[in-house]
Formats: structure tokens, sequence, C-alpha cells
């Protein structure tokens, strides 16, 4: 899984992008720039491949970035035999759906013994309403 990091400085944005292997949860891979541009992703791909050396095919997500989308850098996927993932919009939609309607329904009754905020009305009201309106994540 890869993305890409905006970092503040005092002398401006410092871009920093990553790939993390999902299974071991680490950062194989990572380089950072003052403009992000296909490049940036281009050489954090190069450097996770050079130090992973994958076997067999491998999944690569990311979002739909314009960084990720350039010709190069799906040929860059396919010389490294890693199959390309990219986000989708319903992607957003289940993740908000899974953690307001379902991992904090489950934990609805705090330690303190107050109900979460969160009921199965609220989720119900949220996902019936515009997504992109209602949830933070967007």
């Amino acid at each position: 899984m890869t993305d890409i990091t905006y970092v503040p400085t005092d002398e401006g944005w410092l871009y920093l992008a990553s790939v993390m292997d999902l299974y071991s949860r680490k950062i194989v891979g990572f380089h950072m720039d003052e403009r992000m541009k296909k490049s940036l992703v281009i050489k954090t791909l190069d450097q996770a491949y050079r130090l992973q050396q994958p076997r067999g095919e491998v999944l690569h997500h990311s979002n739909r970035g314009s960084q990720y989308a350039p010709l190069e850098y799906q040929e860059r996927l396919k010389k490294y035999k890693m199959k390309g993932s990219m986000s989708r919009k319903e992607a957003r939609e289940r993740i908000f759906e899974y953690i307001a309607c379902f991992y904090m329904e489950n934990e609805s009754i705090l330690p303190s013994g107050i109900l979460h905020p969160i009921s199965t009305n609220v989720c119900t009201a949220l996902l019936r309403n515009s997504l992109d309106s209602m949830c933070p994540i967007y």
C-alpha cells in the first residue's frame, strides 16, 4: 500500500511518499521531495522493490492520485509483477460504515458506563444522507 504525506516545514511543504507491506506493517520504501510529482512515487516504488525483492505477483494499492496514474508508473508496476489496485469512492463509504456503525456501535458502552454517542439511529441517518457532507474523512 502506498501513500503521500504532506509535512509542513519552515521552508514550505515536504512530500513523503511511502510503501507499506501490509502483512508486516513495515515501511519498505520511501522518498521525500519538495514537489509532489510522479518521480516521487516512482523513486519510492523502485526503492521498495530493490530492498524487498518480492517473489511472485504482489498486490499494490494506492489512491487515485495523479502521481499513480501515469503510464510510466503503471509500466513500472508491470515490470515488477505488481497488480495495481486503486481506491474507489465506495471504499470510503464501506470504511465509514465499518468505523461508525460496526466498530463504534459494538463499543457502545464505554468503561465509564456511559453510552457511546454513535447509536444505530445516528448510523442509519448518516448513511442515508450524503456521506460527502457528513463524513469527516472525505
